[in-house]
């Protein structure tokens, strides 16, 4: 075995982003606690804008944003003990110059693709260019293989440790909360359709909420669009229904509580490519999940554990089913336990391939 150090570079790499804390941060976590001494991560935030705004005069900061992302790359470059770089989706021409240096260096280019936009033209070259390309789902990776020959790693989404409460039990008693989570962009349902499918399902069931004194929860990072657009679709009811700002703090408390996670997905839900990550941390939790549909990605052994809502409506089924997963869910878990394993494996061939 070759013992000279060697350093994963790891850029613009950031916790908060769902894409990078499930997925190829778990690169900086193998190298923590590798077998191998030899080998060790580091951090790199390198400019993204590198063009001036209408805004910013001519000396603004976007020049020397240009100066910081040169030097920034040149000592990248330089350093003999970085041997890889590791990044999310490129969407940005800083980092894609970067990945074609660090080629022309010889330093392996790994690039994870949590999900694809065609319209993104660093996200595609990078695909193209990359020495290794991970990615979440194999629906995900057939869709990559129109624009890559090089083999593709399918790796999952990890479960999210950092939403998750400090304990293991579920609330017994109180009130039932109904839950959605999720990113929700500026555009709304126009983008995120599954968000228009939830409140569709929640428009249709609204004497069912309210007679058994349903709450709603949404948890989003535009918190008050995600409400408003709620509101907008169900019209005046006497429904309680509040949104938090996403923290990690707003999920272990909200995930804390008694209830359902209602978690549909764009349609026909059978071509639907998206990783089945917020369902395994609903299920995990002790929600029970309702849906509009079987994910593909989702595991067909937890696809027992999800409960459809027929005609895009709630009705008495899923009381049936919450009542039935207090047995199962121990089930549940030991199966994303598991799973937990096999991610890592799959991380540690990742890393494995650079020492």
């Amino acid at each position: 075995m070759n013992t000279q150090s060697k350093t994963i570079c790891l850029i613009n790499a950031r916790e908060e982003s769902a894409g990078c804390r499930l997925r190829w941060l778990t690169l900086e976590e193998i190298c923590f606690y590798n077998k191998y001494e030899n080998l060790s991560s580091k951090r790199l935030e390198l400019p993204t804008i590198l063009r001036r705004t209408k805004e910013e005069s001519k000396t603004s900061r976007v020049l020397s944003n240009i100066l910081q992302a040169f030097q920034i790359g040149a000592q990248l470059l330089l350093n003999r003990r970085v041997k890889s770089i590791a990044t999310g989706k490129p969407s940005s021409r800083a980092i894609l110059l970067l990945l074609l240096a660090c080629k022309t260096f010889r330093k392996t280019v790994i690039v994870d693709i949590c999900d694809l936009d065609w319209s993104k033209k660093y996200t595609l070259a990078a695909i193209r260019i990359a020495d290794i390309v991970t990615t979440p789902t194999e629906y995900l990776a057939d869709e990559i293989k129109h624009i890559r020959k090089k083999p593709l790693f399918v790796i999952p989404d990890k479960l999210d440790y950092t939403c998750l409460p400090s304990h293991k039990n579920v609330a017994a008693n109180g009130p039932i909360d109904l839950l959605w989570f999720g990113n929700l962009e500026k555009e709304g349902a126009i983008r995120r359709e599954s968000f228009a499918i939830f409140c569709k399902i929640i428009k249709n069931s609204r004497a069912f909420l309210i007679k058994n004194n349903i709450s709603i929860t949404i948890i989003s990072p535009r918190a008050q669009d995600s409400l408003e657009m709620l509101f907008r679709a169900i019209g005046n009811t006497s429904l309680h229904c509040e949104s938090l700002k996403w923290s990690p703090l707003a999920m272990q408390s909200a995930l804390a509580k008694k209830g359902f996670a209602l978690l549909p997905y764009k349609e026909p839900i059978k071509s639907c490519k998206k990783s089945p990550n917020r369902i395994e941390l609903a299920l995990y939790s002790g929600r029970t999940v309702l849906s509009n549909g079987f994910l593909p990605s989702l595991d067909a052994e937890l696809q027992k554990h999800i409960t459809i809502c027929s005609n895009n409506q709630i009705d008495n089924s899923a009381l049936k089913a919450l009542k039935k997963s207090k047995n199962t869910l121990g089930q549940a878990r030991a199966l994303i336990e598991n799973k937990q394993i096999k991610i890592s494996e799959k991380w540690q061939a990742i890393a494995d391939t650079i020492i």
